[in-house]
């Protein structure tokens, strides 16, 4: 189901198919295909056909692999770029992505160089539908956390699906169509408003199983169902992203009720620039957040510990 629609959305975010890992090749990949956009291709092919030509005929058979980190920024925001390996079989689908981490250069068979892409060890996110029901094709899984028994794992979207969401954005641009197209196609209008978040806020944070996700048809109905009576923001959920309105909730009820009305200034902004690792893999909590927010608001002013003490 949706394979047709996947490997669109694949080739819209990630570049047009590829038979192989090794760039400029015309080999037959029978039922794998490969997506990627490497920014520097022209640089590693052009080192590719500097080698090829420094080592023609009978020197090519001498030739040793050489392996090299992908060219690009050292800085250590750049994005990381990203591979795709796209599989029909069984009459299922598989889309497993991986970060590419160098370039292999070696000997094929004949008077050439090749240049072939070397990925990570591990997929860092698996999508196939093949996936239970519950897990909306790899999207959603029960979470290990840290907290001890009975509370051995949570629901929401698995800690790897929100780091690569967070991280990368051409997967955040893939997920957020994805959602917003199966939504459509199934009626199933709360899909649509998650693909929103996710555009918005780079992740999507609340504590919600997929089942008991699509019982809910608005935003709003999906944040009063975390919502305390005793809380009243006077806010309308329906207006904001659900990560915004998630995150209002849960800091309402460990702050000050004199203290709600600075709630109602956050966006989409304010909670993506506060959220960290710990987030996506324990759960939101208004004390992480809190800390999270003012350490990124005010770390040009103050010590570390006069932001702790102050948050």
């Amino acid at each position: 189901m949706y394979s047709d629609l996947v490997k669109r959305l694949l080739e819209k975010h990630f570049g047009s198919p590829k038979k192989s890992l090794t760039l400029g090749t015309t080999e037959e990949a029978e039922d794998s295909i490969y997506y990627y956009t490497l920014e520097k291709e022209k640089e590693i092919t052009a080192i590719r056909d500097l080698l090829s030509k420094q080592n023609q005929f009978s020197d090519i058979e001498k030739f040793p692999e050489l392996k090299q980190a992908i060219p690009g920024d050292s800085d250590e925001t750049a994005e990381i770029p990203q591979c795709v390996h796209f599989k029909e079989m069984d009459g299922h689908w598989y889309a497993d992505f991986f970060t590419v981490t160098g370039i292999s250069y070696h000997r094929t068979y004949g008077n050439r160089v090749a240049a072939t892409l070397i990925l990570s060890r591990f997929p860092v996110v698996y999508l196939s539908d093949r996936a239970a029901d519950s897990d909306f094709y790899g999207f959603w899984t029960k979470i290990p956390t840290k907290k001890p028994a009975p509370y051995l794992a949570r629901d929401g979207l698995s800690y790897w699906i929100n780091k690569a969401l967070w991280t990368n954005p051409r997967f955040r641009d893939f997920a957020s169509d994805f959602f917003f197209e199966v939504g459509e196609a199934e009626k199933k209008y709360i899909l649509k408003d998650v693909s929103r978040t996710i555009k918005n806020c780079g992740c999507f944070i609340p504590d919600i199983s997929y089942p008991n996700l699509l019982k809910h048809r608005t935003p709003s109905e999906l944040i009063h169902s975390f919502l305390d009576t005793s809380i009243d923001l006077n806010v309308g959920f329906n207006k904001i992203d659900i990560n915004v309105g998630y995150a209002m909730i849960k800091i309402a009820d460990g702050i000050d009720r004199r203290d709600w009305k600075i709630l109602t200034g956050f966006g989409p902004k304010e909670i993506s620039e506060a959220i960290t690792l710990k987030i996506f893999y324990d759960g939101f909590s208004a004390g992480e957040f809190v800390r999270s927010y003012y350490e990124k608001k005010f770390s040009k002013y103050y010590y570390y510990s006069e932001i702790q003490m102050y948050a």
